[in-house]
């Protein structure tokens, strides 16, 4: 039976055995999980979905999310090896003959490579060209759930599509890691697709670490940030002349699935979030007790920029009941302040900071 790899950890050593340190050796097999294939998703490690969750998967994913471990080595009684690291159970075990079993060099001929692609907000349109010719030179293709249908129907190799479901993102996050070596060991060409930026609130770094302990150097292809581009798509610019001269970019979502703070308010200044939608009730409370005032503008992008956009419109004393009566759901871009109204038609904010304006103010200074 042919082995399956993943990638989990660094160089392995054991009492009496010498060090293994080449990248195919720094691969550990575990149980055997069915490719799939080009247009289908993968539901890695959790298939049930959380409607369906018992108490137990609860607990097991709670514990799951407690075994951010550095790297260790131990052998147990009864002959196994336990081995943690990044995004690793502590349960994680491989027999020591299995080590054994692993080649010590990558197999004859070049290894794959690795891109790391940004998809831009949804709109096939905005994907650079570096992008594009990405996608139609890779092999294999390994896309989060949340990248816009219209940018995977352009994808020419094989697909996998993680399935990042609440309370799944270890699991999944581990299975591809897991494609990914095993696309690079069989010399393919693999694009690493994320939404938006990788870089902003899309654990490019992490990504970035993971690939490296697999030996492979990845190239880095920035993505337009749905930050910046899905809102103003939406009619709303992050800053505009008088009305916001500071722009927040912020995660409801941090590490662990720990709660960030929210930034402290200022009138003139502009709060993005992203991933933030799921605690939408909890971020209106947090930012009303950091000074916001309950009538500030609030807007809330749904599938930016593609056929699916939805834009709603509240202050953050109405937007969480808005949310909910429309069902909003990920993945959302969430806009805070002045700006979301200011290009609104008929609006004050617009007509008070006109080009008009702008040259009188320019004569005036002139003229001085």
């Amino acid at each position: 039976m042919a082995m399956r790899v993943c990638l989990f950890a660094l160089v392995v050593a054991l009492p009496g055995a010498s060090t293994f340190s080449s990248p195919a050796t720094r691969l550990f097999a575990t149980r055997a999980v069915p490719r799939v294939g080009k247009r289908h998703g993968a539901y890695p490690l959790c298939m049930a979905a959380p409607e369906r969750d018992t108490d137990a998967d609860k607990a097991r994913r709670a514990a799951l999310r407690e075994a951010w471990v550095p790297t260790t080595l131990v052998t147990s009684p009864d002959g196994m090896v336990e081995v943690g690291g990044i995004n690793t159970k502590r349960e994680f075990r491989v027999t020591e003959h299995l080590l054994g079993a692993l080649p010590e060099r990558l197999p004859e001929g070049p290894a794959g490579t690795i891109t790391l692609v940004g998809a831009g907000p949804g709109d096939p349109d905005l994907l650079t060209v570096a992008a594009w010719k990405a996608l139609e030179r890779a092999d294999l293709v390994v896309s989060d759930r949340l990248v816009s249908k219209e940018i995977l129907d352009l994808v020419k190799g094989e697909l996998m599509v993680a399935r990042k479901l609440p309370g799944c993102a270890i699991e999944a996050q581990r299975e591809i890691f897991r494609w990914c070596a095993e696309g690079v060991l069989e010399g393919k060409n693999v694009v690493r697709l994320k939404i938006g930026d990788p870089f902003v609130f899309g654990r490019g770094g992490e990504e970035i670490h993971e690939f490296r302990r697999l030996g492979v150097e990845p190239k880095v292809i920035p993505g337009i940030s749905s930050s910046l581009a899905g809102p103003l798509a939406a009619g709303i610019p992050v800053t505009h002349r008088g009305v916001a001269n500071r722009v927040v970019l912020c995660t409801g979502q941090g590490k662990d699935e720990s709660t960030p703070d929210v930034p402290v308010y200022h009138a003139q200044q502009t709060a993005v979030f992203l991933m933030a939608v799921g605690r939408l009730r909890g971020l209106t409370r947090d930012l009303a007790a950091q000074g916001y005032p309950g009538t500030t503008p609030v807007a809330i992008i749904e599938n930016a920029t593609t056929p699916r956009e939805r834009k709603v419109v509240g202050t953050i004393e109405t937007i969480s009941q808005i949310a909910e009566d429309e069902k909003i759901q990920p993945p959302s871009i969430i806009v805070v302040g002045e700006v979301v109204t200011c290009l609104a038609p008929g609006s004050q904010k617009a007509s008070e900071y006109s080009f008009d304006t702008v040259i009188e103010e320019s004569l005036a200074s002139f003229a001085k």
